[in-house]
């Protein structure tokens, strides 16, 4: 078991204790996950690290990030019941992954509310990597409805430089939104990266230019630098009753210095005027 999968679950046991009725004082561990508030569910050596974490509404808990198959790194997804023994009905004995050849890594997760999961990060394809979104079904199998093979994988700057999904969001019409980083050949910096996908993983033509938004923060923020390093790590879709406009946060480098920015997008993926 890696040390990232169990500090990752040993937060959710402390997490849980708020809803436990079983204890009296709040931040002890709970012995009723896994028999002592702590779980190690790794069967082997291989490194692994979890990224992200959603509890069902049954109270099942889902974990994504990637794993080592002993030669490289899969997008893997994780289901444990409540008392933290993994759903032996969840892929194989409670373990999804997406068995690519090369690596692959996760880093965010959003449950659709048919069960399906849908998990974001980006693959290595030898010189860069490229934009990787996977749709498993909620028994753990790839969902082949989902771009034909459950899984799109994308040059977003579409010149073969670094590109990453960093955070994914569903929207109130089942769009799937992401964000992250691309990086522009012109100058090696790296812009934000915005997607909006169908429900059936083609990207969306009605949201910025094929489905797809590049942010260069200092072109619209006067007190941050053209062409700097700017990177998307959360998204959020507000609701149809509020046009469905999109919030980016991340940060961007001024001149040395990090600061938090916050992006609005409207519902065509244009810069939303009525945000700062």
């Amino acid at each position: 078991m890696s040390k990232h999968w169990s500090c990752l679950l040993v937060g959710i046991c402390l997490m849980a204790l708020t809803v436990s009725p079983a204890f009296s004082r709040v931040g002890e561990l709970d012995p009723s996950f896994d028999g002592d508030g702590r779980l190690d569910p790794a069967a082997g050596l291989n490194a692994e690290t979890g990224s992200a974490v959603v509890i069902q509404a049954d109270g099942q808990i889902v974990v994504a990030g990637h794993a080592s198959n002993g030669a490289d790194f899969d997008v893997t997804v994780k289901r444990f019941n409540p008392d933290g023994s993994l759903d032996a009905t969840f892929g194989l004995g409670g373990v999804a992954s997406l068995p690519l050849s090369g690596n692959d890594y996760a880093a965010d997760m959003v449950l659709q509310p048919d069960g399906k999961i849908l998990v974001a990060g980006h693959r290595n394809v030898g010189t860069h990597d490229n934009i990787l979104i996977v749709r498993f079904n909620a028994d753990g199998s790839l969902d082949t409805t989902f771009d034909f093979d459950g899984y799109v994988l994308n040059d977003f700057s579409g010149a073969g430089q670094n590109d990453q999904a960093n955070s994914i969001a569903l929207g109130s019409g089942g769009e799937i939104y992401f964000a992250g980083r691309t990086s522009v050949a012109s100058n090696n910096d790296f812009d934000f990266a915005v997607g909006r996908l169908l429900s059936n993983g083609q990207f969306d033509a009605g949201f910025g230019t094929g489905g797809k938004v590049t942010l260069d923060i200092g072109a619209t923020a006067g007190s941050i630098p053209v062409d700097s390093d700017d990177h998307a790590f959360g998204i959020g879709v507000l609701s149809a009753a509020n046009a469905n406009r999109v919030i980016i946060a991340g940060v961007s480098d001024n001149s040395g210095t990090n600061e938090i920015v916050i992006v609005g997008l409207d519902s065509a993926g244009n810069l939303d005027a009525g945000l700062g």
